[in-house]
């Protein structure tokens, strides 16, 4: 280091300057590769139920595990309000059971959304499947299962029209 220069000029002040912020971009930092969302849409679209449900009771069990993640199995019971469509025949006034697991991170991962935990009281549009052999169902939509995803409008075909000219046919 040379005496007498202010530290801003030497090849150490310089070295801080280009080699600490390589260093903080090379932090890891949280990352969020969400889904787009017409991935969402199409589930919705090709679940074999569609339904309004109003939640009578949610039932939680959280298990812990690591340091970061708790898995909470979520068990819903609902009453059917209306029927979009259904595969497996639902009518208003049935009460159906739905199950899931929601992941509890501290620091999200990359990846779809976390099927929400319903509030009992509420109303809410699902998008549900039943596997062979089960009694109760599966959100169909990831996270959206319980959300409408708006579908994109239909491009509107723009039609030019050009005035008449008198003489012109």
């Amino acid at each position: 280091m040379m005496v007498g220069l202010p530290l801003r000029h030497t090849r150490q002040a310089m070295a801080y300057r280009v080699v600490l912020p390589l260093i903080v971009l090379m932090l890891p930092w949280p990352a969020r590769a969400e889904l787009p969302p017409e991935v969402y849409q199409k589930w919705q679209r090709e679940a074999p139920e569609h339904v309004t449900i109003r939640v009578l009771e949610v039932r939680t069990t959280r298990r812990r595990e690591g340091q970061d993640a708790t898995h909470i199995a979520v068990q819903v019971t609902g009453r059917v309000q209306a029927v979009v469509r259904s595969a497996s025949g639902l009518k208003p006034g049935q009460t159906i059971r739905i199950a899931y697991t929601h992941t509890h991170h501290q620091i999200p991962p990359p990846g779809p959304s976390q099927t929400p935990i319903l509030r009992a009281g509420k109303t809410y549009p699902a998008f549900l499947e039943r596997k062979a052999g089960q009694t109760s169902y599966d959100p169909a939509a990831g996270g959206y299962s319980f959300e409408v995803l708006e579908q994109p409008a239909e491009e509107k075909q723009t039609r030019l029209e050009i005035p008449e000219q008198p003489g012109i046919r």
